[in-house]
């Protein structure tokens, strides 16, 4: 019997973002993508990152009913991570992609994003969404790769601006750094070194926080490694796995 993978996609995207790697997991392991409330198909409103983690944790709870791993990229990893804060006990094991346990900088967590950015991004998207999510997603990938594949992709992907701006307020107040220590299952940690969005020193930051935890970082990748470097990150998520 296939074990089942919950696939959580990042800011600005939906579910279809990991269509090809799904695809290809799929053979050994059950890989389903979710779609966050405000995101995709869903109905649901975004209120914030704890509503999401109760919404999901009950909807897999009555879908899978089984324990299941936990893949989250960049706000899917925050995600993730205020899951595993709310009930530990259906996650078998985690994968935290391109992600961070806290997103805008304070006094004792310089590698948040500068706040001064955050706020002009913020004020970006209430005042021409368009040109602002072209500039992020441009921002996910690095001067080194080529983005002609994804780009189109992405940019029909994108939520309403009333869902974009849920999604900000809750990383201006996101912060799981106290939850770390607290994690006892299996976790795997994967970041590009040249990511332009979260700094790959979240990552490391991480994976000295949780106890047992195994990184990986991909050199000249950005803050999508799932694409630019796929079959790197399916070989290692199968290792994981």
């Amino acid at each position: 019997m296939k074990k089942h993978l919950v696939m959580l996609h990042g800011f600005g995207c939906d579910s279809r973002i990991f269509t090809s790697m799904a695809s290809k997991l799929s053979k050994e392991h059950d890989a389903m993508m979710v779609d966050l409330p405000g995101h995709g198909q869903t109905r649901e409103k975004f209120v914030d990152f704890s509503f999401c983690a109760y919404t999901l944790l009950h909807v897999l709870d009555e879908y899978i009913g089984t324990p299941y791993s936990l893949l989250g990229w960049s706000m899917g990893g925050q995600i993730a991570l205020e899951m595993i804060r709310q009930d530990p006990k259906p996650i078998q094991s985690l994968i935290l992609l391109s992600t961070t346990p806290k997103f805008v900088e304070s006094k004792d967590f310089k590698i948040g994003m500068n706040r001064a950015v955050f706020n002009k991004f913020k004020k970006g998207i209430k005042d021409d969404v368009s040109k602002t999510m072209n500039g992020f997603y441009d921002l996910i990938f690095s001067k080194g790769e080529d983005t002609s594949k994804y780009i189109p992709d992405l940019k029909s992907q994108v939520p309403s601006p009333q869902t974009l701006l849920a999604c900000m307020e809750s990383f201006e107040k996101y912060d799981k750094r106290d939850v770390l220590p607290s994690i006892s299952v299996p976790t795997l940690i994967i970041c590009g070194d040249s990511d332009r969005v979260i700094d790959p020193k979240a990552s490391l930051y991480m994976s000295q926080e949780i106890k047992g935890s195994i990184i990986k970082v991909f050199h000249g990748a950005g803050h999508a490694p799932h694409l630019t470097r796929e079959t790197e990150v399916i070989d290692e998520l199968s290792r994981f796995l």
